[in-house]
């Protein structure tokens, strides 16, 4: 029945029973007096969210079917946990119970416009008990509430935030009803909400990637988040989103048959996939290829059908995916996705480990198997079944008497617990960081605070660390002052600034440790963190963990299973099943409404397959809300009107004017046009990478695998120190940068040198800092010289083979190539490190060290900033490897000349040009650790290391 018939008999007979008019007017009252609850005591702009939703019970009152825009449109970015802290209940939260609240005091009747038919309402009703009844299964029995009950995933309450997803959307459901009755275009509309959700989300991708990594800069491995503060615990938020929303760019082709338009939308196809393309996801690539497979298995099917309408573009749809192809090639060919590649297989080995362990941690008994654990049971059940060496960190909020506190419980050097807060940087100068610590323990404890720059998970470069040693008396309360280095931090841009937050760490705390009161003080006094006594509970607080696979099973299929057992995972195969049914149907009936869902589901589905969907609530209202539009009967697509003549614009005329000149013309011109967006492209390159033409012309022939040849040979500067002799002899032993000393250690137990140093500690009465627990290659090499195990270096080695590299760039990215030198020169060390694996660890160094003196050998880089920090790096990376390859001396010389060059600048200043602070905070550690590695891997004592041993070491 057309929708306009069917409304006009609706709106003939507008009543709905009384019954069910009282209900939802008292579901009304119920859902404000919810929200204004709620309001009263929120964290963070209380007013402005009441002002915006005041504006918003407005709009709704006025145009009754606006949510169907603005909840897609507000849902990636109307987040303000990294602020408030609150996990459970939020201000999106609000906006979807104050749009229920208007549209069940509305009189429209909702029941009849949907025509569900007896299977859709029985479906609806088994979902709703499955829901109801995995819910409970969570929930009970119930943990009494305290401040703890709504802060961590570990709580009962759990099950209450997952279960917002389904029941939310359940709640729109007679919304939905109301919109078909009223004749909305719900099609329309949504779709309009979807790319309005899919540009919020975009947008923000954008700024992030702008504060953080660089638009184009597909080498740096930097994860997007956008606004998902679901993924404080990792997660697949924003990929699911972006699955989601992704088809729905095909409704500006089905809708706008004008020329502009249309170019708009490939604008806008090509910018949603650079965002799913920077979350440098596998499981985003694969779900891009399964949406664009299902799209044009549909399109195809309607093709082929007789008497259909269509205004999508046709074959240029052939010319529109060979650009996108074209476009992704700068992502897929940088580095860090080609180590996320590298590493596929033994991903995938692992996440079936995590599924078989995730279904082992599950109660033996039949009613588990058939009816779960129940909802966002999983958190807890991994934290008390899963068998560790030591346990998983916690926190809890604890009071005596009116004083709230904080207890960190006990925890082992791998704890990945992180307690957050953002704080703003009001003025230039040292800042103070005060807290009060009572250790649980009569040994010295050591808690760890970092200083970072991060928006939502990945902390961008590296962290300032600070470390505060407690006393030894558990009884007392004891304040600490320390200052912070904020230097350089939060650095301001025209659109924005990053994000600067403290964080302190549950990692290496023996029994725990109680922390209260603590506080960032600006030169002037200001106190910057709010709760910082924590009587509000965890307000403004927001705790993350490293650990991403504790808190998600990664497959929805298996998360089903988990928390709902056989029947659960029955009812949402039957679910799946009766959409994809209904689509079909859809097709055969020749609705074009399938264009826009079955794409749509694919993707979400495939993103399934590697992650969790349904742990994060508004994907769940995202999914069942189109599983309702596809499920109703009188929501179709329009029919769309008949390809009409229009009138010729002047770029036809153009383009037909092209077409028909002479085949010399055409190549002539068509040569002119591409020389000129390869000659602009070139030079936006060269400025974006701040490289020059020479520079960049070799790295993209190094990307296609030539890295010699008479190309090669001809652009590359003037190759500087190739002639001069090499001052020394390199050491045959490793350690060649630090500690020589352990040139004879066999590999077995703690090296004595190292012994001697804890030995030295204990006679101190202190605690030797922690060697394992840290991430990195770094953290894997300490971990292995200073204990001896060979499972660090299995791992190190593992790390530095199949790790990214990243490339020095003359920007002020000089790269990662002296960690790995570092790294490699203790792995040397380990007796059983196979020849294979020292060739493919060292071809990495050698890239390195390659791409750093094909910047010093230039001259556009200054002495100071840029060319005294990659020589560092340079003779770092030189030092490492096998002298016994004539090619790899001729590098270390060319290393040498340029170092040493640096070392007499320096000699001959006898200061650092831009001072003491700079030059610790900034430049002095590469240049005194590679000092270090030419004092300690050269043997004989050339008369250069004098001048090495005076200025950097003091010596």
């Amino acid at each position: 029945m057309p929708q306009t018939e069917l409304s006009e008999r609706i709106y003939q007979k507008r009543k709905i029973p009384l019954l069910l008019m009282l209900l939802q007017r008292f579901l009304t009252l119920a859902l404000l007096g919810i929200v204004t609850l709620t309001l009263v005591d929120f964290p963070v702009a209380k007013n402005w969210i009441a002002l915006g939703l005041g504006a918003y019970v407005l709009l709704l009152w006025r145009f009754p079917s606006a949510w169907l825009l603005i909840i897609p449109t507000l849902l990636p970015v109307l987040d303000f946990t990294p602020w408030s802290g609150r996990i459970f209940f939020g201000e999106f939260d609000l906006l979807v119970l104050m749009t229920c609240a208007v549209g069940y005091w509305r009189k429209d009747p909702w029941i009849n416009p949907l025509q569900f038919n007896r299977k859709t309402w029985f479906l609806i009703l088994l979902l709703i008990a499955w829901q109801s009844y995995t819910t409970l299964n969570g929930l009970l029995p119930l943990q009494p509430i305290d401040a703890n009950s709504f802060t961590s995933y570990y709580s009962q309450y759990n099950s209450l935030r997952i279960a917002k997803g389904f029941f939310f959307a359940l709640m729109l459901l007679p919304l939905l009803g109301q919109a078909i009755g009223r004749g909305t275009s719900v099609v329309k509309l949504f779709s309009l909400g979807m790319l309005g959700g899919l540009a919020t989300a975009l947008m923000a991708i954008i700024w992030e990637r702008a504060l953080f990594a660089g638009i184009f800069n597909f080498d740096k491995p930097y994860r997007v988040t956008g606004f998902f503060s679901g993924m404080l615990t990792g997660g697949a938020p924003i990929d699911a989103h972006l699955a989601l929303s992704l088809p729905f760019i095909a409704f500006i082709f089905l809708a706008w048959r004008n020329f502009v338009t249309q170019i708009l939308g490939v604008i806008f196809l090509a910018i949603a996939i650079y965002g799913l393309a920077v979350t440098f996801s596998r499981a985003d690539y694969l779900a891009v290829a399964f949406i664009t497979v299902s799209f044009f298995g549909a399109w195809f099917y309607l093709r082929r059908q007789p008497n259909t309408e269509h205004s999508i573009l046709g074959k240029h749809y052939y010319l529109i995916t060979g650009l996108l192809i074209v476009s992704l090639i700068p992502v897929i060919s940088g580095n860090y996705i080609q180590s996320r590649f590298a590493t596929t297989a033994s991903d995938f080995m692992h996440r079936i480990d995590h599924w078989q362990k995730t279904v082992g941690i599950m109660d033996n008994n039949w009613n588990t198997q058939l009816f779960g654990m129940g909802k966002g049971a999983f958190p807890r059940t991994y934290f008390w079944e899963y068998p560790t060496d030591t346990p998983p960190a916690t926190v809890q909020h604890q009071t005596e008497g009116v004083n709230g506190f904080l207890r960190f419980g006990k925890s082992g050097s791998q704890g990945n617990l992180f307690l957050r807060q953002r704080f703003t940087i009001l003025e230039e100068g040292p800042y103070h960081l005060s807290l009060d610590l009572r250790p649980l323990t009569k040994k010295p404890t050591r808690l760890l605070i970092e200083i970072c720059e991060r928006l939502i998970f990945q902390a961008y470069r590296e962290c300032r660390w600070l470390g505060i040693n407690t006393q030894s008396d558990p009884q007392q309360w004891v304040n600490f002052n320390n200052k912070l280095n904020i230097n350089g931090l939060g650095e301001s841009y025209w659109y924005g600034s990053r994000p600067v937050e403290i964080s302190i760490l549950n990692r290496g705390l023996g029994e725990g440790i109680d922390i209260d009161n603590i506080q960032i003080s600006t030169p002037s006094g200001r106190q910057l963190l709010a709760n910082g006594d924590f009587n509000s509970g965890l307000e403004h607080w927001v705790i993350s963990f490293g650990d991403h696979l504790a808190w998600h099973i990664k497959n929805a299929w298996v998360d089903v299973f988990f928390e709902s057992g056989i029947i659960g995972l029955l009812l949402f195969m039957t679910l799946s099943l009766t959409l994809l049914f209904n689509l079909i149907q859809r097709l055969k009936k020749r609705d074009q409404l399938p264009l826009l869902i079955l794409p749509a589901f694919v993707g979400f589905l495939i993103i399934g397959l590697f992650d969790s969907l349904f742990d994060e609530p508004k994907l769940g209202i995202l999914f069942f809300l189109l599983s309702w539009i596809t499920l109703s009967n009188s929501i179709t697509y329009p029919s769309l009107p008949q390809l009409q003549s229009h009138k010729t614009t002047y770029f036809h005329q153009l383009i037909k004017a092209y077409y028909h000149l002479p085949a010399p013309y055409q190549v002539t011109l068509g040569g002119l046009f591409a020389a000129l967006v390869l000659s602009t492209l070139f030079v936006g390159a060269t400025r974006h990478y701040e490289l020059t033409s020479e520079q960049l012309i070799i790295r993209a022939l190094e990307k296609s695998g030539i890295t010699s040849g008479p190309i090669t040979d001809l652009i590359s500067p003037k190759i500087k120190y190739s002639d001069q002799s090499f001052a020394g002899t390199v050491r045959t032993t490793h350690p060649r940068i630090l500690l020589p000393e352990l040139s004879t250690w066999t590999g077995k137990a703690i090296p004595k040198f190292m012994q001697h140093r804890e030995n030295l500690y204990a006679k101190q009465g202190t605690r030797p800092p922690a060697s394992c627990g840290y991430g990195g290659v770094l953290g894997l090499a300490s971990c292995w010289v200073n204990t001896g195990n060979h499972e660090a270096a299995e791992k190190l080695s593992q790390q530095l083979r199949t790790d990214y590299l990243t490339i020095p760039q003359p920007n002020g990215n000089y790269g990662n190539g002296w960690e790995f030198a570092l790294a490699y020169d203790f792995l040397s060390l380990y007796p059983e490190l196979s020849r294979m694996d020292q060739l493919e660890i060292e071809e990495k160094i050698q890239t390195a060290l390659r791409h750093s003196l094909l910047l010093l050998d230039d001259d556009g880089m200054s002495l100071w900033h840029g060319r005294s920090t990659l020589s560092a790096i340079a003779w770092l990376c030189a030092i490492v490897l096998d002298q016994n390859n004539p090619e790899i001396q001729l590098l270390t010389k060319r290393a040498q000349g340029h170092f040493l060059e640096t070392m007499k600048a320096l000699a001959l200043t006898e200061a650092w040009p831009e001072g003491y602070l700079y030059w610790v905070n900034d430049r002095g550690f590469l240049i005194t650790l590679a000092a270090s590695a030419y004092l300690n891997g050269i043997e004989s004592s050339p008369e250069d290391a004098n001048h090495i041993r005076t200025k950097c070491l003091g010596t």
